[in-house]
């Protein structure tokens, strides 16, 4: 599994500005190289789910937040983004931070995670690993 923070606000997928995508696609891509040297097998399905933690609302939407991390990450922790079989992106108010569970984290990420929140600052979780249909639930009414 690859899952690491970046501290930053996710640019929106509608962003028109050429220089601020790029510049924020490369402190993605560079977040994941300083921590991995290897990307994921090519011949694995893989899920990706981007968690942004805000601490108060800003106008983002989840449906454009995601990706520009995907598009980043590209060629670098997979071959191909197509291989992200399945994706979530959700926004979470620091004051609902309590109710996500945080506790199987690496000591890095938790550390990251916890100062933006005791210092009221924006950051992104980032994690992507191998899609099992286990994820997919389908309820009944």
């Amino acid at each position: 599994m690859y899952n690491f923070t970046v501290q930053t606000r996710p640019l929106s997928y509608n962003s028109k500005d050429a220089v601020k995508k790029q510049q924020y696609k490369d402190l993605i891509s560079s977040k994941f190289a300083k921590k991995y040297s290897t990307k994921a097998p090519s011949s694995k399905m893989l899920y990706g789910k981007v968690i942004y933690f805000r601490p108060q609302r800003d106008g983002s939407d989840a449906d454009n937040i995601s990706k520009h991390v995907w598009d980043a990450l590209n060629r670098i922790a997979y071959d191909d983004d197509k291989s992200i079989k399945y994706r979530s992106a959700i926004i979470i108010e620091h004051d609902e931070v309590s109710k996500v569970d945080i506790s199987e984290l690496g000591t890095r990420e938790y550390r990251e995670l916890t100062k933006a929140f005791q210092n009221e600052e924006a950051i992104i979780f980032i994690e992507i690993n191998q899609f099992d249909f286990s994820l997919i639930k389908i309820l009944q009414e």
